[in-house]
């Protein structure tokens, strides 16, 4: 008998949701087969079998969110005895490496015995324990609703969101007008006209989970700087058209992708986490590239952006970014990344801060090319400028680390030609 577990894909997954089920119970199976389709704490995905047989049981069903390493299936023979799922659920408390491999992505049957909280001691997550403790909530009071009643992190925003509903309704309830004041009834013209509803879900509630999480638990320090990219416009209209010859439609993002990356590879601060008490500085330099979609936000990742060149990080850029809009990012092009850049430029919004992307310590924002009036050799000319903006976790990085990688990264944009050495 083979177990379908709930996949764990990068180091923040905790938990997947299962949006489809394609086989059903009593299906055939063949290895590559789409099993079902789930929701990760990324993008949506189809889960393929590793397996052969017959699709014996399905144990948890759709619409259910499930921890990550949970079993959520059996596949076997047709006269195989199905285990008891209750005593089957599986967690993983080891550490995760960095990397996920495609062998190991969609399916893993590993058995991992389940931990058991000591007596007298409250079960839950360590990522809910440290939630928990940086926003003052006694765990005693949370109900759990993970395996066996632990604790998860969801049970401790759910906690936080409902006492600070509870406590808004006391207020209205203690500023009630006293019985001898008639309050008319608000007219027809001033009622509130609803267009629509829609309950949080899918891609949105991931995001709204992890940005509630990130601003929760990652106290943030936010610097902003400004570059006159007069030098940079112009390298960038030289390059421009031999870059399209080599089939690469070469931008300002692309330049401040290399510049971010060499910086970071001099800076090395800042290209860090904080991950079970431990400050992890990571060695790879991998870029995520936040990607505006319909329903939400995606952010897939140029990997050793380092180590490429500028028409290398082109190429890829636009591979990645055509990807996002169609909904084909593979899980390896969405994770790991170790830094990450978000761009409003093209709105028209010249600057602006952003939420760091967990567990990653710092983000850095891009705001568009404006035009303004500089002193240059005692004359008023019109220059052209940008602001970035660089938000880190004041727990691992201090201001004057941020500081110095935001005063390199500048020096850079205002002269391109240092790249080359």
């Amino acid at each position: 008998m083979f177990n379908i577990v709930m996949p764990k894909i990068g180091l923040m997954m905790e938990s997947g949701k299962i949006e489809k089920w394609i086989k059903k119970e009593g299906d055939t199976v063949a290895v590559g087969d789409i099993l079902l389709e789930l929701m990760t704490d990324k993008v949506s995905m189809e889960l393929e079998a590793t397996d052969a047989g017959i699709l014996r049981k399905i144990v948890r069903q759709e619409g259910e969110d499930v921890p990550v390493l949970e079993v959520i299936g059996y596949i076997g023979e047709a006269d195989e005895e199905i285990p008891d799922a209750d005593k089957a659920a599986e967690t993983m408390t080891a550490k995760e490496p960095l990397e996920t491999s495609a062998e190991n992505k969609e399916s893993i049957s590993i058995p991992v015995e389940k931990e058991e909280p000591q007596k007298g001691q409250v079960a839950i997550s360590p990522l809910a324990r440290k939630l928990a403790e940086s926003n003052g909530v006694d765990i005693k009071n949370v109900k759990g609703t993970g395996p066996g009643g632990r604790i998860v992190k969801e049970d401790v925003i759910a906690f936080i969101e409902n006492k600070a509903s509870a406590k808004a309704e006391n207020i209205v309830s203690q500023t009630t007008m006293p019985a001898s004041v008639i309050v008319p009834a608000p007219a027809a013209a001033g009622h509130i006209q609803v267009k629509s509803s829609t309950p949080l879900k899918g891609m949105r509630k991931i995001i709204a989970d992890r940005m509630v999480l990130s601003k929760t638990t990652t106290p943030h320090i936010i610097l902003t700087s400004t570059a006159c990219v007069d030098n940079l416009i112009v390298l960038k209209d030289r390059l421009k058209t031999k870059a399209k010859n080599l089939d690469a439609d070469l931008t300002i993002t692309d330049f401040v992708i290399k510049i971010a990356a060499n910086t970071l590879r001099e800076y090395v601060k800042v290209n860090s986490s904080l991950q079970n008490d431990n400050v992890m500085i990571y060695d790879d330099i991998n870029i995520g590239i936040a990607v505006a979609l319909e329903d939400g936000l995606i952010v897939p990742t140029v990997f050793n952006t380092d180590k490429m060149s500028l028409l290398e990080i082109t190429k890829k850029r636009k591979e990645l970014v055509a990807k996002a809009m169609q909904s084909k990012l593979s899980l390896e092009e969405i994770s790991n990344a170790t830094f990450t850049i978000s761009n409003l430029g093209m709105f028209g919004v010249k600057n602006f801060t952003a939420i760091i992307n967990p567990p990653q310590g710092a983000i850095l924002t891009v705001g568009c090319i404006y035009k303004q009036l500089a002193f240059s050799s005692d004359e008023i000319v019109e220059k052209s400028f940008m602001d970035f903006s660089l938000a880190v976790d004041h727990r691992i990085i201090d201001g004057a680390d941020a500081a110095r990688y935001l005063q390199r990264f500048v020096e850079l944009a205002e002269n391109p030609e240092l790249l080359v050495f």
